[in-house]
């Protein structure tokens, strides 16, 4: 005969095993799950792509030449790029979906060069998404990002050039560094969050082909990425006229004509909807906000001559040209909106739109470069609706 002891004790030594069995799985489990949590491309492990997932994104850290050169959408949290990374963007039709990307010491972001820029058939857009209740991005190179050889140079009380201690920067250049603090909030490891940001000895390269030239020009000449009107902009046109030859405008590029009266309100955003010449396109005005077309004339008159002097009598001494005349340049500017490279500032969630502008939706992307950066060369680069209001130093 067992006694209730016995029997109990027998039940003891069945079940106690597969309850510890069971916890080394589910620790198991939470560990995978762990791991996974963070993806790493390096030199084993080079496609990006493969390391991409929109319904459960991963953080990614960067740590060898990782290459997205094929078009499509590449979804992750926190990107870091260390330990002597690379991530290098190809001219592909490419979005880019992250929560802040963070350039480390001795680490690039490299997308085109100055003899092969980006575009300008194809087009690639970093957005930049979360909430401010996110977790911020912070450094994954040790000794205070890389800087601690020189961070504790100097302080409030070195502030002046003469009394402060100079090193050399990863720049080439002797200067007087100071340790990375953060009027917005001291506790956020220098970076905050959806940002795109450089650290010290990291290395920004971006080159768009739209609206950008890579030779040398004249101190008189814009380039492509602005120009003047060539005669007035009425209320009854849908066409407008340049005064020199933009050739890479194109159909569907958004531009602006500036305002010629004294409110600001009569900016004008528009879409090109057909392209007669280099210098003459056929355009509809945009909503600024949503992009939808709202008329397919211009709504405000935009000046496109300007102010002659002639008669102004030698004696006032009015010494003004324009294109080789006495005048004044009054005409409207028509500046380009579309780039081939673009920032945009995204939704709280992965995939999400930013929102309208209303009240308390402020919260947007940013671009930060912190002391000593090794390289920061951007052109040819859109910037849209950045910025964090109501915080020190992200303004909008």
């Amino acid at each position: 005969m067992v006694s209730g002891r016995e029997n109990n004790n027998s039940f003891y030594f069945l079940v106690f095993p597969f309850f510890v069995f069971l916890f080394i799985l589910l620790g198991a489990d939470v560990g995978i799950a762990q791991l996974q949590a963070t993806a790493v491309c390096n030199s084993q492990n080079p496609n990006i792509g493969q390391l991409s997932h929109k319904d459960d994104p991963l953080s990614l850290e960067v740590t060898g030449h990782c290459i997205v050169d094929l078009p499509g959408k590449y979804y992750f949290k926190n990107v870091n790029i260390f330990n002597g990374g690379i991530l290098e963007f190809k001219d592909a039709d490419i979005e880019f979906w992250a929560k802040s990307i963070l350039v480390e010491k001795d680490s690039s972001l490299i997308a085109g060069t100055t003899a092969d820029p980006i575009g300008p058939d194809n087009t690639i857009t970093i957005y930049l998404y979360g909430s401010e209740n996110d977790k911020h991005i912070t450094c994954k190179t040790d000794d205070m990002c890389g800087a601690g050889a020189v961070w504790n140079l100097n302080s409030k009380d070195t502030i002046n050039p003469s009394s402060c201690t100079k090193s050399m920067m990863p720049d080439d250049e002797m200067e007087c560094f100071y340790n990375y603090t953060d009027p917005a909030n001291p506790n956020d490891n220098f970076f905050g969050l959806k940002v795109l940001a450089v650290s010290y000895g990291g290395t920004i390269e971006m080159y768009g082909s739209k609206g950008a030239t890579y030779t040398n020009l004249p101190s008189s000449s814009s380039g492509t990425s602005w120009v003047r009107l060539a005669s007035n902009l009425t209320t009854d046109h849908d066409t407008l006229t340049v005064n020199r030859a933009v050739p890479d405008w194109e159909k569907e590029d958004h531009v602006v004509v500036t305002t010629t009266d004294y409110l600001p309100g009569h900016s004008e955003k528009l879409v090109i909807t057909e392209k007669i010449s280099d210098t003459q396109f056929k355009f509809k005005v945009l909503d600024p906000h949503t992009n939808k077309i709202i008329s397919n004339k211009a709504r405000f008159p935009h000046n496109g001559t300007t102010y002659k002097l002639s008669k102004v009598p030698s004696r006032v001494g009015l010494d003004i040209k324009v294109d080789g005349e006495p005048a004044v340049e009054t005409r409207a500017a028509v500046g380009l909106l579309t780039r081939s490279i673009r920032i945009v500032s995204a939704g709280g969630r992965v995939g999400e739109e930013f929102g309208p502008p209303t009240a308390g939706n402020y919260f947007g992307g940013h671009v930060m470069a912190r002391q000593g950066v090794k390289t920061l060369q951007i052109q040819g680069v859109e910037f849209y609706q950045l910025g964090q209001g109501g915080r020190k130093g992200r303004y909008p």
